[in-house]
């Protein structure tokens, strides 16, 4: 036989079915080129040797492990599309004369040429867009120097070695289905639907119970960590929820409607249904990756954006001058000196111990010379300190309860929160505000939470005694966080006279917590000025002769500090557009692909329909109703896993002090409907695709 005639008969096959083998083809490409650009990023020889350019080179990195299993994943699912559609042409080759081995190489060759362009031509349109992707990425980390740019063989040798196997495992299973089956096999297949899936009781209660346990979680947590202990447990059962409901919630409820005789028997519900119900099996797996790609876009999008947008904000909120220092010393320390009085906190609780400054012996930790030292430096680099606002508040742990909250030792509930606490004077000097008066067993709360109407401090030995409680009235709550420079109360802010809060210090004396020190200075300096001041190198040279006892300080710029938190917060906006536009092709061609296999299951059965008499404007208004809920529904499910998401969300966005819930609910609104127009663009544009097979 002809040497030139297995080439050419793939090179054929190819071009006839090119309606199935060019969208898949755009997916290896697209693929090729997300896995090459985020393996040049996340590998650039050229990146920056700055901490703050480390963030892009680590979530790159995930992005590296996330596309390449999703393009495992993906390009199987595909090709079990484009597979079932080849079986008829294949079955009938093989009922013609041509034996399954030189199908076989035919398939071969039909993948040869699939891989060299694809991965070429995905590696073409990677490094074509590796600059202009790099330009987007640095321009939203706000850098000022290049980077990604540089061609990376190592990348390109990663990318091939990854997607040769893909292809080839695809080619070997799609070998190993031509060689079980029959030719007359492959013929029935190739036009095979489905049959009418059988009602499984077991899987519908299975699903509505993940389901419903999923939002549970994302309703009943009841902080920023336990959000984040459980979220990705909340994750999995939603998507085995989301599962369970296409596949047998959905049939149970088509089964329903069935039975419903006057419903079931009007000519439009009579098609629509029947035909949903015979195929749901097929249906139900496609729309439910629909559905969860959908979401994942959408969660990542909004989370990555607002807190983006928010960057400025969180820098604003934690520094209102351009210089900030902290104190900090154990409570532990500070309550076993014997200089510790009743009004302890408000004077710095007396003395800390230091290991790290030793040069004033034993003496307590001096503020005022801690002052005078810092704007003395300010002095001798040619700058002055124009205003020094100040701040001492305590910090501890604890977790909540259905009374309170407990603080403790150790600290293992998922329900932990940072506690800070301040006296009342100093919470009415930093806001400006009148001092409130508090009696002896009364605090102010200020949290998102509902914890009841007392505040229990427990002193804990072990989780399983309880050796010291008091119990404090809480006097007033307030949901608003309070933001004290570069200290961001986590959710739990508690205001209380001297008294209260020296018995907190006394309580969690021997773990460890807190005490702090704040200085917000504002300088005349330059950015430049102020950032340089602020290096660790820089620090070790100040005199801190006078200051007192220390456990540790630190001296941070805020200019550098939004520099971090931009390249940080742009990283991960970047990172969430990346996958999010992965994602969002491997929903478009799930869709495609949805559109055709269902398309040439219909045609057939419409035909027979308008040969008994059902009126054409029928049967394309049946058409019309079927494809339009079966494609509005993953995305209608998609919006209400967003919404029960959507409170975990706010405090996932917590951990990186972001919490202007308002801005990410607008970012999630507008996410939602951007992506509902791109959603229904895509609908349309396939659905011309099916209505073309079905007439």
């Amino acid at each position: 036989m002809n040497k030139l005639l297995y080439p050419r008969l793939a090179v054929q096959n190819i071009k006839q079915n090119a309606k199935f083998y060019v969208p898949y083809l755009l997916t290896v490409i697209g693929t090729v080129a997300a896995f090459y650009i985020s393996y040049a990023l996340a590998f650039a020889d050229d990146l920056p040797q700055h901490t703050r350019y480390a963030y892009l080179s680590s979530f790159m990195h995930v992005g590296i492990l996330v596309i390449a299993l999703f393009s495992i994943i993906f390009l199987f699912y595909t090709n079990s599309f484009l597979i079932k559609r080849r079986k008829k042409e294949i079955g009938l080759f093989n009922i013609l004369g041509m034996g399954k081995g030189h199908i076989a190489i035919i398939l071969s060759w039909e993948t040869m040429y699939l891989a060299l362009c694809g991965i070429g031509g995905g590696l073409f349109f990677g490094i074509l867009l590796q600059r202009l992707i790099s330009m987007v990425a640095f321009h939203l980390m706000r850098s000022d120097t290049a980077f990604g740019l540089a061609i990376s063989v190592q990348s390109i040798s990663a990318t091939v070695i990854l997607f040769g196997i893909i292809l080839l495992a695809n080619l070997l299973n799609n070998l190993r289905q031509v060689h079980i089956q029959s030719p007359v096999e492959l013929l029935r297949e190739g036009g095979a639907g489905e049959r009418e899936p059988k009602t499984r009781i077991f899987l519908a209660l299975l699903g509505i119970l993940t389901l419903g346990g999923g939002y549970g979680i994302a309703l009943l947590v009841r902080s920023n960590m336990e959000a984040f202990v459980y979220y990705f447990l909340a994750v999995a059962l939603v998507i085995i929820g989301t599962y369970c409901l296409f596949t047998a919630v959905s049939i149970a409820i088509l089964k329903i409607l069935r039975a419903n005789k006057g419903f079931y028997y009007r000519p439009s519900a009579f098609i629509g249904i029947s035909s949903m119900l015979y195929r749901m099996k097929r249906n139900a797996v496609g729309l439910a990756n629909i559905c969860i790609l959908s979401t994942m876009v959408l969660v990542m999008v909004s989370g990555t954006l607002a807190l983006y947008i928010g960057s400025g904000d969180m820098v604003n909120n934690m520094f209102p001058e351009e210089l900030c220092a902290e104190v900090e010393y154990t409570t532990a320390e500070a309550a076993s000196d014997e200089s510790a009085t009743s009004e302890g906190l408000a004077a710095g609780f007396g003395a800390g111990q230091s290991s790290e400054n030793t040069a004033s012996g034993d003496e307590p930790f001096q503020p005022e010379a801690m002052q005078a030292t810092l704007e003395g430096e300010l002095v001798r680099r040619g700058m002055a300190a124009e205003t020094t606002k100040t701040l001492y508040f305590f910090e501890t742990s604890g977790s909540w309860i259905h009374n309170g909250i407990q603080i403790h030792r150790i600290t293992t509930n998922a329900s932990y929160e940072d506690i800070c606490a301040v006296t009342a004077a100093e919470y009415a000097r930093w806001t400006g505000q009148q001092q409130v008066q508090l009696a002896e067993d009364e605090i102010l709360l200020f949290s998102p939470h509902k914890p009841g109407n007392t505040l229990r401090l427990v002193y804990m030995e072990d989780e399983g005694s309880e050796e010291k409680l008091q119990i404090y009235r809480i006097k007033e709550q307030q949901n608003k966080v309070h933001y004290f420079g570069s200290h961001i109360t986590e959710n739990v802010m508690v205001v209380a006279n001297d008294t209260v809060l020296n018995n907190l210090a006394a309580l969690s004396q021997d773990k460890g917590d807190r005490l702090h020190w704040l200085a917000h200075i504002r300088t005349d300096g330059t950015p430049e000025q102020n950032e340089a001041m602020t290096g660790g190198a820089e620090t070790e040279k100040m005199d801190f002769t006078g200051t007192g006892r220390w456990s540790s300080f630190r001296f941070i710029s805020r200019d550098a500090y939004e520099k971090d938190t931009y390249a940080l917060n742009g990283g991960f906006f970047f990172l969430g557009m990346f996958l999010g536009s992965v994602f969002l092709m491997a929903t478009a061609l799930i869709i495609y692909y949805k559109q055709i296999s269902e398309g040439y299951e219909d045609r057939e059965r419409f035909h027979i329909m308008q040969q008994v008499g059902l009126e054409k404007r029928m049967v394309r208004r049946s058409i019309r109703s079927q494809v339009l809920i079966v494609f509005a529904l993953p995305l209608v499910i998609a919006a209400v896993h967003v919404a029960f998401d959507f409170r975990l969300m706010t405090m996932l966005l917590t951990l990186f002090r972001l919490y202007n819930v308002q801005l990410t609910l607008i970012c999630t609104g507008v996410v939602l409907a951007v992506f509902g127009l791109v959603y229904g663009v895509v609908y349309l544009l396939t659905a011309r695709t099916y209505y073309k097979i079905i007439q």
